[in-house]
């Protein structure tokens, strides 16, 4: 356990160190630019904008900060406090620190758990570092955004909670839920756990207790997540001094995520389906994708239940990614990433330990130079486009701001 923690401790600083270095040096776009303000104001962009007749928040810190579902109380809060305790740093550089932090924490979290299934160091490495330099999650850890404190909460809750099916200890039960609820008050995407959850119970044949002590461990759950969740309630309640509660809880249960969601066109899923697959290629490459299919096989091949888990967040993100019709849809992917990539773990621990000596040294060769190719490969592929023609307007990415097009 100690050799454990070790590594997963070289895999953050490294993966810290790599997106230190590619990190946004300042000022961002797009969404960045908003969160970055939000940040280091302390305030939603929408409250910010509204008049003293439209808006009268209380005299207190935070008054300004919303629930809506474009809004994240606890990112905000935290790069509020981060930029105030250090004045004499740049505060959009800090801002964009938090991404790379959490990233790295979160890569460092994926080998953990990888390491924990597999029990191979190889295997869970490749994994980590294949997630590190993917194309989403390295540009999410180097940009202002959200995702990464929101990933790095959720793995935190499940590693605490798929911890608590192996020890019954109740502190990482109510651990488990508190995190889950950290994660809900940075984005409401944390919700998505309880389908996933619903779909481990179905795979896993696991049945609901409702005896007394199925009703304490339902008591220490709520406990966990509302403790956890009391950022976004204590927003939500101080939100709803100056507007409806029909005003409030559309945006704040995420009414404009449930109006893009596309179930009933086929040609429409068929397309978000292949976008999702080229995207998912493009993460990991020919040999990730098949490190994952692979590592879904055993997971129903071992006689583990708790490892239908990792496939069951996989599959619950991965459709809400593919059926959420958005012009950012790439990055609703993100979190059905990490979880294949655990997967891509099991598929390669798999082969590492059936492979012969002289076949496992090849398959090590490889997997080390796919990391190493996959920064240069990103870096090549745009150069490539312009080549042969392809570009922005060919793609269908609309015009941002009144600059120039690449």
């Amino acid at each position: 356990m100690q050799n454990r923690n070790l590594i997963a401790a070289l895999v953050f600083l490294l993966t810290t160190s790599f997106y230190v270095l590619t990190l946004s040096p300042s000022l961002a776009w797009g969404d960045g630019v908003k969160l970055q303000t939000e940040a280091i104001t302390g305030e939603s962009f929408v409250f910010s904008e509204m008049t003293a007749e439209e808006f009268k928040p209380d005299p207190f810190l935070f008054s300004k900060v919303g629930v809506a579902a474009w809004d994240h109380p606890l990112y905000i809060m935290l790069g509020y406090t981060l930029v105030r305790s250090l004045p004499s740093v740049d505060a959009l550089w800090l801002v964009n620190l938090i991404s790379a932090i959490f990233g790295a924490a979160s890569v460092a979290v994926v080998f953990l758990i990888s390491i924990r299934i597999t029990s191979s160091t190889l295997a869970a490495c490749f994994a980590a570092f294949a997630l590190a330099v993917s194309h989403t999650f390295w540009w999410h850890s180097s940009t202002p955004e959200v995702y990464t404190l929101f990933v790095f909460l959720l793995l935190v809750s499940y590693a605490l909670l798929d911890e608590y099916g192996k020890t019954g200890k109740n502190s990482h039960l109510v651990g488990g839920a508190f995190f889950l609820g950290l994660s809900a008050s940075n984005h409401i995407l944390a919700f998505l756990a309880i389908p996933a959850f619903v779909i481990y119970f179905l795979m896993a044949r696991k049945t609901l207790r409702f005896d007394s002590s199925g009703w304490k461990k339902s008591l220490v759950i709520a406990v966990g997540f509302l403790a956890g969740f009391s950022p976004f309630i204590i927003q939500f309640i101080r939100v709803s001094e100056n507007f409806s509660i029909h005003e409030t809880v559309g945006p704040a249960l995420g009414s404009t995520f449930l109006t893009r969601l596309d179930f009933f066109s086929p040609v429409i899923l068929g397309s978000s389906l292949i976008t999702y697959a080229s995207f998912l290629a493009f993460q990991f490459g020919p040999i990730g994708v098949i490190l994952g299919i692979l590592g879904m096989r055993r997971v129903f091949a071992r006689a583990e239940p708790s490892l239908r888990k990792i496939l069951a967040f996989f599959i619950v993100f991965m459709l809400f990614g593919v059926l959420y019709r958005v012009t950012d849809q790439f990055a609703f992917f993100l979190t059905s990433y990490v979880f294949f990539s655990i997967l891509m773990a099991i598929g390669a621990s798999h082969l590492l330990t059936t492979l012969r000596t002289n076949p496992r040294f090849i398959l090590t060769i490889i997997l080390v130079l796919s990391l190493l190719l996959t920064p240069p490969l990103y870096r090549l592929v745009p150069q490539l486009a312009r080549q042969n023609g392809i570009g922005d307007t060919l793609l269908g990415i609309p015009q941002i701001g009144t600059g120039l097009r690449d």
